[in-house]
């Protein structure tokens, strides 16, 4: 029987375990402390007894994770919300608290496979967490903070080329588990299995990571524009006339004559403020201008509105009109929707959000010479599960565009915006151009590398040749979701084969 103090000393220590593992992100990204957290965890639920302790330290573990990890978040409710500290406070914790009952319900579910050290940490532990890390990204759509994006530079990262987040997830949490049941393990058999399954992961990752998963493309010119404008959420026709004019400085320098039909400028999001459908004429004159300036295509967003549906679009253009656009098929909860189960949390503190629009279907990727770029807005980069859908259709795109404007969150967003985007290099296979507003804007290899970042603050301008990659897509971009699926029906079955052994059998053997 666990006593109340135990069990309080116990969620003391899962708390600090999660604030170790929010280590892990930007700003500090201490690749360690993610391993080291959530070894301290796993050791912690071993040894807890009751199923309801499980789900407290989980949880307890959660807050600590989410709290400080996305403390940038508070930024935005005070600064733009225009909420009291006290409350904006207040509603950075409920978040918390709720995504927290993600590994709350993993820890609870797996704690039924505790009474064995082996099938708990070689299969219990890492399926549930992975599961519900899945559910946190697919199902609420908030997937920010997964600790694949902590594991960037490292062996377990290279899984995302086979199966994406999940299998990057899973391959972290079976090594934690691998080393929880090699120390904590009662047979040398479930010890030695332990050991074996960790060198399989890492091993498996350095391999994946070794192989050649695209062919290098002819190179493009690309004029990458972090303009540092100010972020406002009561646009003016007014001042948008002024963003216009002042972007289009940055966009004067001429080109390389060898660029000629082979270059385009990306700006970040949020640099037309009102719908585009909605700009008087002097609008639109101004952005012929911008595209004469440019004298490329020009990567710009800006809403659109269709009838009552208002949509967060990507527009590609020259100086002859409109070339493509892209509406964002991923919207941020909270900021461009309130998701259904939640409308009662903004209700709360008597902030109204009003709903855009996801967008349907894919554009085909827009072609620069060579070059063909698809394109990704903001948030939209949190969903690998997006990337099959760019290469639709016979699609293959050799670069993917990010445009963002994270200046609505304090700094710490940018850094952990930026790794997220490193991950779905290495999922595609294909070269990143990250373009954000006040900071961060990177150039990303297809090994997701980080091969140029801007400053941190302010405004730059850089013009890049970047070669573009092609070839077959990975398997994740193929078999992503049949991946998936098989990696939770394998991992589903050996439980529930551990499932039938009666308790005793479990007790005398870890395997």
């Amino acid at each position: 029987m666990i006593r109340t103090r135990g069990t309080g000393v116990r969620v003391l220590l899962a708390l600090l375990a999660g604030c170790v593992t929010s280590l892990a992100f930007a700003p500090l990204e201490w690749r360690a402390a993610l391993f080291v957290g959530w070894l301290l965890y796993g050791a912690l639920l071993l040894r807890t007894e009751r199923r309801k302790h499980a789900f407290l330290l989980g949880w307890a573990f959660g807050f600590g994770w989410f709290l400080p990890g996305l403390h940038w978040v508070l930024h935005s409710i005070v600064e733009y919300g225009r909420l009291p500290f006290a409350l904006g406070a207040a509603g950075l914790v409920l978040f918390a608290l709720f995504l927290a009952l993600f590994p709350a319900f993993a820890a609870l579910i797996a704690s039924r496979w505790r009474t064995s050290p082996a099938a708990y940490g070689l299969l219990a532990f890492p399926l549930w967490n992975t599961a519900f890390e899945a559910i946190r990204t697919d199902v609420v759509r908030f997937g920010w903070l997964s600790p694949a994006y902590g594991t960037l530079d490292t062996w377990w990262s290279d899984w995302a080329r086979l199966g994406g987040v999940d299998w990057v997830n899973f391959g972290f949490f079976l090594t934690v588990g691998a080393v929880l049941t090699i120390l904590f393990g009662r047979t040398m058999k479930g010890r030695v299995t332990g050991v074996l399954l960790a060198v399989l992961v890492l091993a498996g990752g350095w391999g994946l990571g070794s192989l050649s998963w695209s062919t290098p493309t002819q190179a493009a010119w690309f004029r990458l524009v972090q303009p540092g404008l100010i972020v406002t959420n009561r646009p003016t026709i007014e001042e948008n006339a002024g963003r216009l004019d002042y972007v289009t400085n940055f966009v004067r320098d001429p080109w390389p004559a060898e660029s000629a039909g082979r270059r385009a400028v990306l700006f970040s999001e949020s640099v037309v403020t009102v719908p585009v459908t909605s700009l008087p004429a002097a609008d639109l004159e101004r952005l012929r201008t911008l595209a004469r300036s440019a004298d490329a295509p020009v990567l710009f967003t800006g809403l659109r509105r269709e009838g009552a549906a208002v949509y967060n679009t990507a527009y590609w253009m020259d100086d002859k009109g409109w070339l493509s656009l892209v509406d964002k098929r991923r919207l941020v909860p909270f900021g461009e929707y309130v998701p259904s189960a939640l409308r009662w949390l903004p209700e709360l503190f008597g902030v109204r959000i009003g709903d855009m629009t996801p967008g349907a279907g894919n554009a085909a990727p827009l072609t620069i010479g060579e070059a063909k770029v698809a394109t990704l807005i903001c948030f939209e980069n949190l969903f690998g599960t997006l990337l099959p859908e760019l290469f639709a259709g016979g699609n293959d795109p050799t670069h993917l565009a990010v445009v963002s404007n994270l200046g609505w969150f304090s700094s710490a967003a940018k850094g952990q915006h930026l790794a997220i985007s490193r991950l779905r290099a290495i999922e595609s296979a294909r070269p990143i151009l990250s373009v954000n507003n006040n900071g961060d804007s990177a150039v990303i290899d297809a090994e997701g590398r980080v091969l140029l970042r801007f400053v941190p603050e302010g405004s730059q301008v850089e013009t890049i040749v970047l070669e573009g990659a092609s070839g077959d897509p990975t398997p994740f971009i193929r078999w992503g979701n049949l991946l998936r699926a098989l990696l939770y029906l394998v991992a589903l079955l050996f439980l529930l084969a551990f499932g039938v052994r009666t308790k005793r059998a479990w007790r005398s053997n870890d395997l």
